[in-house]
C-alpha cells in the first residue's frame, strides 16, 4: 500500500473543516456572510470578535474588513493566541450545547491540529465535550492518558462470531454458504474492511459458492478486482484517487473531461458501491473515499506512467483554472507537481505552501514545505544560479527554526552555518554578513560570549566592506550587546556612539522585532554602568522616543496590510 504520509493535510486542516461545520456549509458562501455568521457564532461562544475573527479568518481564507486590522503581535505569539482563541471558542460552544468532536485517522492530522486537541483533551476535563478520535496502533499521543477523563480503547481483530455477524448482515437477503462463510473467516483475518469488502465482492459476483482459489487473497487485491467490475466507473475512481482523499465534482470534471451524463452515472456506481461517499449535488457536489485502502488500491492499480500523466494534469489544471484552490491548498499543488516529476515547478509550488503555513503561524508544517523543497533543489544539477537559490531557501529554513526551536538551538546554529558557508562560496558579501550575523546572535543566546563577539568582530568587517548601512548599524548592535554582557563597558560604549548615524537609518528603524529600541536601551544601560547619568538619561530619552515611532510605523504597516 502506498504510505499516506507523503499526502500531507495542510496546517490545521481539520480546524478549517471543524470552522466550516461551524459556520454552516449549505449557507451564503460570500465572504461578508460568512464573516457575519463568524461574529455571531464567536458571540454565542462568549469570544469578542475583533480579538478572535483577525487570528480565525486566515485559516478560512476570508478577507479581513476595515474593522477587524490583522494583529500586531510578533508570529509566536499569534500562534498561541490562535490555538487559545480555537479552545476558548470549543468550550464556549460546549456551554451552550453539549458537544461531540469525532475525528478519524488522527495519525494523518497536522502537528499544528494536533498541538490544538492536546490543549482541548487538557482543558476540556469539566466542559460538556466529548473528544472521539481513532488511529492506528503506532500513533503515540501528545498527552498523558492516565487521567480521570481519559480512555484508550484497542480494537482488536474481530473474533470468529463478529466476524459471522457482520456477514450475516451484509447477506441477509441473500446468504452465503457455509463453506463459503468459512473461507470469508479465514482470508480476512478479522479485519473489518476486508470481511466488509469480501462479502459485497461475493454478493455482487453471483456466486454463493466459490472456492478459495476464486477469493482474493489480499485487501488489494480485492479492492482492484471490485473496481475492475465497474466498468468506466474505475477510471473515475482512479483519477480521483490521484487528486486526493477528497475531491470536487468540478475539478475532476475538469480533469476528466467526459460527457456529464456519464462522469455522474460513473460517480453514482461508485457511491451505490459505498466505494465513495457524496456530498451535495453536481457540479456542486464533492466526493470522498470510504476508506484509504480504497483510494490507495484505485491508485496502485495505474501505471506509474499515468500517474505522473495525471497528476500533470491535476497540478496543470489547478493552476490555471483554480486560483482559490492554488492560493488555499498550496501544499496540494506542490504534491502534485512533486509526483509529476516536475521538479522546478514543486520546488516553487513548496516554497509557497511554506509561506501559506507561515502566515497561518503553523511553523513545523512551513519547515516541512521548505525542506520538501530544499531536498528537490538538490537533485538538480550544479549551477551558480542554483546556488542564489538554495542561499535564499536555507534563509527560509533558519527563519522558521529560529521561531520554533530558537536562536542558540543546534538546529538553528547548524542551518546557520551551512547558510554563512553557502554565502561565502557565492561571494555575496551582505548575505555573508548577515548569517555571520545571525550566527554571532545565536552564540550570545546560547551563553557564548567569546565566540559571539569574534563572529560580530567578522559580521562589521564584512557590512562595511560592503557599505550596507543597515547592516552596519545591526552589527554594530551585536557589538554593544555582547561587549555589554562581557562587561567591556567602555568597548560597549564605543560601538555605540559609532553606529548611533546608522542606527536612525529607515529600514533600521522600522524593523519588525523594534531593534533600534534595543539598541538605544543597551546604550542606557551602558552610559549608566559606566556613570555617565547624564548620558543614560539622554540615550533613555533616545530609546522611549524611538519606541513611540516604531509603534506608529508598526500600526501604520497594519492598516497597510
Amino acid at each position: 500500500m502506498r504510505d499516506r504520509a507523503i499526502f500531507p493535510e495542510h496546517a490545521f486542516y481539520l480546524i478549517a473543516d471543524l470552522l466550516q461545520h461551524f459556520l454552516g456549509r449549505d449557507g451564503d458562501k460570500a465572504p461578508e456572510a460568512l464573516l457575519a455568521r463568524l461574529e455571531r457564532r464567536l458571540e454565542l461562544a462568549g469570544l469578542k470578535p475583533v480579538d478572535a475573527i483577525p487570528l480565525i479568518a486566515p485559516l478560512l481564507n476570508l478577507p479581513l474588513l476595515a474593522k477587524y486590522p490583522p494583529s500586531p503581535l510578533p508570529p509566536e505569539q499569534q500562534r498561541r493566541r490562535l490555538l487559545a482563541t480555537l479552545v476558548e471558542c470549543v468550550l464556549g460552544a460546549a456551554r451552550v450545547q453539549p458537544l461531540i468532536i469525532a475525528t478519524e485517522d488522527l495519525h494523518w492530522a497536522d502537528s499544528s491540529t494536533l498541538e490544538l486537541i492536546r490543549l482541548l483533551v487538557e482543558q476540556g476535563a469539566t466542559a460538556r465535550l466529548l473528544l472521539l478520535y481513532t488511529a492506528r496502533p503506532e500513533f503515540s499521543t501528545q498527552w498523558p492518558l492516565r487521567r480521570a477523563h481519559h480512555t484508550q480503547i484497542t480494537l482488536n481483530r474481530l473474533s470468529v462470531r463478529n466476524v459471522r455477524t457482520m456477514v450475516g448482515q451484509l447477506a441477509a437477503h441473500k446468504p452465503l454458504s457455509d463453506e463459503t462463510l468459512a473461507t470469508v473467516v479465514e482470508r480476512a483475518g478479522g479485519v473489518p474492511l476486508f470481511v466488509e469488502e469480501l462479502t459485497r465482492s461475493l454478493l455482487e459476483s453471483g456466486d454463493g459458492r466459490p472456492t478459495g482459489r476464486e477469493i482474493p487473497v489480499t485487501l488489494l487485491d480485492l479492492l482492484v478486482a471490485r473496481l475492475d467490475r465497474l466498468g468506466s466507473a474505475k477510471e473515475v475512481a482512479q483519477v480521483g484517487a490521484v487528486i486526493g482523499s477528497e475531491f470536487s465534482y468540478e475539478l475532476l470534471h475538469a480533469v476528466h473531461p467526459v460527457a456529464e451524463e456519464d462522469l455522474q452515472h460513473a460517480l453514482r456506481s461508485l457511491a451505490d458501491a459505498e466505494l465513495v461517499h457524496v456530498r451535495g449535488l453536481a457540479p456542486d457536489a464533492t466526493y470522498q473515499f470510504r476508506h484509504a485502502d480504497i483510494r490507495d488500491a484505485a491508485y496502485e492499480a495505474l501505471l506509474k506512467s499515468r500517474r505522473k500523466d495525471l497528476h500533470r494534469l491535476v497540478a496543470t489544471t489547478i493552476d490555471e483554472r483554480f486560483p482559490a484552490l492554488k492560493e488555499a491548498r498550496a501544499e496540494v499543488l506542490a504534491r502534485h507537481w512533486s509526483e509529476a516529476g516536475e521538479t522546478e515547478a514543486a520546488i516553487a509550488a513548496w516554497i509557497n505552501a511554506g509561506r501559506a503555513a507561515e502566515s497561518r503561524n503553523a511553523f513545523k508544517e512551513a519547515l516541512e514545505s521548505y525542506q520538501r523543497a530544499m531536498a528537490l533543489l538538490n537533485t538538480l544539477p550544479e549551477a551558480p544560479q542554483r546556488g542564489h537559490r538554495e542561499l535564499h531557501l536555507r534563509l527560509l529554513i533558519v527563519r522558521v527554526l529560529q521561531k520554533t526551536k530558537g536562536w542558540a538551538a543546534p538546529e538553528t546554529i547548524e542551518a546557520t552555518d551551512r547558510a554563512a558557508a553557502l554565502a561565502e562560496k557565492s561571494g555575496n558579501l551582505t548575505q555573508l554578513g548577515n548569517w555571520i550575523g545571525a550566527r554571532s546572535l545565536s552564540a550570545w543566546s546560547s551563553g557564548e560570549f567569546p565566540t559571539a563577539l569574534a563572529l560580530a568582530d567578522r559580521a562589521l568587517e564584512l557590512q562595511v566592506r560592503q557599505g550596507s548601512p543597515t547592516g552596519i548599524a545591526y552589527a554594530h548592535m551585536l557589538e554593544v550587546m555582547i561587549r555589554y554582557s562581557l562587561g567591556d563597558f567602555a568597548g560597549a560604549q564605543q560601538y555605540f556612539t559609532a553606529g548611533q548615524p546608522f542606527f536612525d537609518g529607515p529600514f533600521f528603524r522600522q524593523d519588525p522585532f523594534g531593534t533600534v529600541v534595543s539598541a538605544y536601551a543597551y546604550g542606557t544601560l551602558t552610559a549608566w554602568m559606566l556613570g555617565h547619568a547624564d548620558a543614560a538619561r539622554g540615550a533613555a530619552g533616545e530609546a522611549g522616543g524611538r519606541h513611540g515611532q516604531w509603534q506608529s510605523a508598526r500600526s501604520d504597516s497594519c492598516k497597510d496590510t
